[in-house]
């Protein structure tokens, strides 16, 4: 009898035992699925967060180029291009070469800083004229205006020291904005014309004179060796 009671002990506590540990898996197991849950959420949170605000992004550059609807036209175009112009208040640096004028085959490698330092149109153009004495000049087509732009130049790189850049007024052009060249004004005579012959490390200014339609936002045109690079005139 004692043996029995022995017996159906054991089993009890066995159960008992088996029971706890059989719980206490299970409250585990939940454990790591609410965890898991959590981390789920978390994470779909915080992607939603990013697409909010890549959403953003893309919602604000639409609304600029809206404002603009040439501005995605422009993006793709190179800057320094007739379609996306170097922008008025900024630098373009230029390659181009520098040459012994006595063996035009000898030639190096150089880099042209150019900016767009003033413009001048219409009367203050013609004020400046007469404060430095010159002869006042008129358009010779109705409805042009005199222009006076201020160019700066500086050579920041070069593979020599011996030979200069010549930089002048007939390396720019005045370009309309609806694309046609301006050749009136070729002859204009201006106050400290540019006229720059610069070695490694120099720089100068001087102005380009000529004519434009009143009003018309022009493009100032540089004629470099690799190619055309346009500028903004306001």
């Amino acid at each position: 009898m004692k043996k029995k009671m022995v017996l159906i002990f054991l089993v009890l506590v066995i159960g008992m035992m088996l029971s706890a540990c059989g719980g206490g898996d299970e409250e585990e197991s939940k454990d790591k699925e609410k965890e898991e849950a959590s981390a789920e959420n978390k994470d779909k949170e915080e992607s939603a967060d990013a697409d909010e605000k890549n959403a953003e992004v893309e919602t604000k550059d639409k609304e600029k180029n809206s404002d603009h609807p040439d501005s995605e036209e422009k993006n793709e175009a190179k800057v320094g291009s007739r379609l996306n112009p170097v922008p008025f208040d900024q630098t373009a640096i230029v390659e181009t070469t520098m040459k012994n004028t006595s063996e035009p085959s000898e030639s190096y490698k150089a880099k042209l800083e150019i900016s767009i330092e003033e413009v001048l149109r219409g009367k203050k153009a013609e004020a400046m004229l007469t404060n430095e004495n010159q002869v006042k000049q008129q358009p010779d087509a109705a409805g042009n205006e005199l222009v006076l732009v201020k160019v700066k130049g500086k050579v920041v790189e070069s593979e020599t020291e011996d030979y200069a850049l010549k930089l002048s007024g007939n390396d720019f052009d005045f370009v309309s904005n609806d694309g046609n060249v301006y050749h009136e004004g070729d002859s204009v005579k201006v106050p400290d014309d540019l006229q720059e012959e610069l070695y490694n490390g120099a720089e100068g200014t001087g102005y380009v004179g000529g004519f434009v339609e009143v009003g018309d936002n022009f493009k100032i045109r540089y004629e470099a060796e690799s190619g055309p690079v346009f500028f903004e005139s306001e």
